[in-house]
């Protein structure tokens, strides 16, 4: 009887001690999964300031042009001519052309304000005697005319007021001789001008020396 209590406590010592071993069926123990931190796969390092998305306009896509934006550049009111250029100087004897009204002699701005189509432009005009002086003429015997027959801003008729060759040819000049109104007194002038022309005198060289003794109209 004792004999079959030890065998039986045996046997129960060796169920219990099969069960916690955690061994599997062939004795050998069960391989326990390493439960560790494993690296995990990041993504590329990307720049945050870089667009996913760069539009890259095409050469020949005019639609990149916003049109409802006003690109205009205002004009500089500094940079703006108070007049507009001369037109081109009008020569009566080739035509066709538009000459103005206005007689020799008479103050102009414009080529077209003049019956012989020239407002004088040349290096004369800006003598300080002249001060500027822009005036209807034209060259003496243009057209096989005579001053007198373009027209006079005075009652007295024309006359024909001509530069040094060497002058004319310091300053390029385009005519050696121009048409001029003769004056005998500065009333003549100041009646005949509305009052823009006051001095009635002798017209000058480029060196201040009297071009004659034919008196004509000046501002001064």
């Amino acid at each position: 009887m004792k004999i079959a209590i030890v065998l039986a406590l045996g046997a129960l010592v060796l169920a219990c001690s099969s069960g916690t071993t955690g061994g599997d069926a062939t004795g050998h123990d069960a391989a326990v999964p390493d439960t560790s931190a494993t690296d995990t796969a990041t993504p590329a390092d990307v720049d945050d300031t870089t667009p996913a998305d760069v539009a890259v306009p095409d050469a020949d896509d005019d639609t990149w042009i916003d049109a409802s934006v006003d690109v205009s550049v205002d004009a500089d009111p500094d940079t703006v001519p108070d007049t507009a250029p001369d037109v081109p100087f009008f020569d009566p004897c080739q035509g066709p052309g538009q000459p103005g009204a206005l007689p020799v002699g008479a103050p102009c701005t414009s080529h077209d304000d003049c019956l012989t189509g020239y407002c004088y432009d040349e290096a004369w005009k800006d003598t300080p005697e002249n001060g500027g002086f822009r005036f209807c003429t034209i060259g003496c015997s243009s057209c096989a005319k005579s001053c007198s027959d373009w027209g006079s801003l005075t009652a007295a008729g024309g006359s024909c007021v001509l530069f040094l060759a060497a002058e004319s040819n310091e300053h390029d000049l385009q005519y050696r001789s121009i048409c001029m109104p003769k004056c005998q007194t500065d009333a003549d002038c100041t009646g005949a001008s509305g009052g823009l022309l006051t001095t009635c005198r002798a017209p000058l060289h480029f060196d201040g020396s009297a071009i004659g003794l034919q008196k004509s109209c000046f501002p001064q």
